[in-house]
């Protein structure tokens, strides 16, 4: 079985592009385990409907922070449908059955780690992170670039500094990995300078919304300490009854919540005696002609938008295939059109209405009979193993060419002609291959690919082409 979990999103505004990245790579990994690999998955997403920041966000609508949730998250949910993602759990932290008690019993196991201080220091609340003077650029917190606020009062702290050479090890043994390497190096960077030990809750008389600290009425968790929880509460840790729980797989997360993915909850599970997650697959951010997406400058994809216009299918594609992992993107839309010309239109698309064309021409008696490529397969299983996904799609365009080509070579309109059986045990062995690349494409375009399997189902049944033509962007 492989348990694989997306990072979850805090709820104070709707999905913008980079959301994309976490459910769309989550997504293709679980399709290809559960549709190539045939093993059982559980993906889970789900959304952060606590703390300061979704506190103040409803004040500034003049809602209360359970009406602000009740309003965002589903919106995140639907965005996952359309973007047809198969999530088992979405596990909306304020809405979701038992997450209350996981994340109690959670902080009860780690008892022995958590203590009560009180903390002065520096806090951006975008972050929902601590910093101290060192780590501002220009007096500035380094993610959201507004100087952090003065904060002090008494508060739980959980002792994460115990746990540095413990994590240490682990990264070393491999019982965790993060992909890319050079993520991974970043963490281990961090672990070197040694963990501070990390606050853990908030006053109540400051901060309302959220989940009391067991045996403490007066405080409330920190809002990371309940928001990781959400991946063992997708897996039912409140039921578990002290029996011991599977580790994650896979995390998907982007590369500003490392930290707290790579070492917090690490030394969360060790305290609580539970397993460690097995990989961490750390996407970057997604620019703009340039520059970070901001409301302020006014150059926020809407992704919505996207999906209304060029579908599902090129959406995913478009990100799987041109992000590399790890690695900042700068979008453009004219990209997006050129690549789903190229790929989907001209060679993909393109190829099987051909196919289709010419063995109809025939007649309609086609039965597939799905070749076998162990070889193709093997490499597959190694790029997704990695997490290189744009490799992986690579590598199946490839193929798309090599068929293409191959029928030049052929000329199976010539045999029509000339040999028709000849042309019916080319077009067939075309048509067997062209379909192994559907399947293998699947994980990607899962729309399109069920089309191309109706084509070829029973008979040849030609229609419309799987993907149109788009006019190309300037720009």
């Amino acid at each position: 079985m492989k348990i694989i979990h997306t990072a979850i999103p805090y709820v104070n505004d709707k999905p913008h592009l980079g959301h994309v990245m976490d459910y769309v790579i989550a997504d293709m990994i679980s399709r290809y385990y559960r549709e190539i690999k045939h093993e059982q998955v559980i993906l889970t997403a789900g959304t952060d409907d606590h703390g300061q920041k979704i506190q103040r966000k409803a004040e500034q609508l003049g809602v209360t922070p359970d009406q602000l949730v009740d309003q965002f998250s589903p919106v995140f949910e639907d965005f996952c449908n359309k973007l047809n993602i198969q999530f088992d759990k979405f596990v909306a932290t304020s809405k979701y059955p038992g997450h209350k008690e996981a994340a109690q019993k959670l902080w009860l196991a780690a008892g022995d780690d958590i203590y009560k201080a009180q903390y002065q220091g520096l806090y951006c609340v975008g972050c929902e992170d601590f910093y101290t003077e060192k780590e501002l650029i220009d007096g500035k917190c380094p993610e959201h670039l507004v100087p952090p606020e003065p904060y002090s009062q008494d508060n739980y702290f959980f002792a994460l500094s115990k746990y540095t050479e413990r994590l240490k090890q682990a990264y070393k043994d491999q019982e965790i990995e993060i992909v890319p390497q050079f993520r991974e190096n970043e963490l281990l960077s961090l672990l070197d300078q040694g963990l501070r030990d990390i606050s853990i809750s908030r006053d109540k008389s400051q901060l309302s919304w959220g989940i009391e600290v067991p045996g403490d009425p007066d405080q409330v968790m920190y809002v990371w300490f309940d928001a990781l929880t959400n991946y063992i509460t997708a897996i039912d840790y409140h039921q578990s009854n002290n029996q011991p729980l599977p580790a994650s797989d896979i995390n998907v997360i982007g590369k500003g919540i490392l930290r707290f993915h790579g070492a917090l909850w690490p030394a969360m599970l060790l305290s609580a005696g539970l397993k460690l997650p097995k990989q961490i697959i750390c996407h970057g951010y997604i620019y703009v002609e340039g520059q970070k997406m901001s409301k302020s400058v006014g150059n926020v994809v809407n992704p919505l938008d996207l999906l209304d216009k060029y579908g599902s299918d090129a959406t995913r594609y478009f990100v799987l295939s041109q992000i590399r992992l790890g690695q900042d993107y700068d979008y453009r839309e004219s990209k997006l059109v050129a690549v789903y010309n190229a790929d989907l239109a001209n060679k993909f698309g393109n190829l099987v209405q051909r196919l289709a064309s010419l063995r109809s021409r025939i007649d309609n008696k086609f039965s597939a009979s799905l070749s076998v490529d162990s070889e193709l397969e093997s490499e597959l299983d190694v790029l997704i193993s990695e997490g290189r996904l744009a490799v992986y799609i690579e590598r199946v365009i490839l193929e798309v060419v090599k068929l293409n080509l191959g029928l030049e070579e052929d000329k199976p309109w010539v045999l029509l002609k000339q040999d028709p059986d000849q042309a019916r045990l080319v077009l067939d062995r075309a048509i067997n291959r062209i379909l192994l690349i559907n399947k293998y494409l699947g994980v990607v375009i899962p729309e399109a690919s069920q089309k191309v399997q109706a084509i070829f189902a029973d008979g040849i049944r030609l229609g419309d082409p799987l993907f149109p033509r788009i006019e190309p962007i300037d720009g």
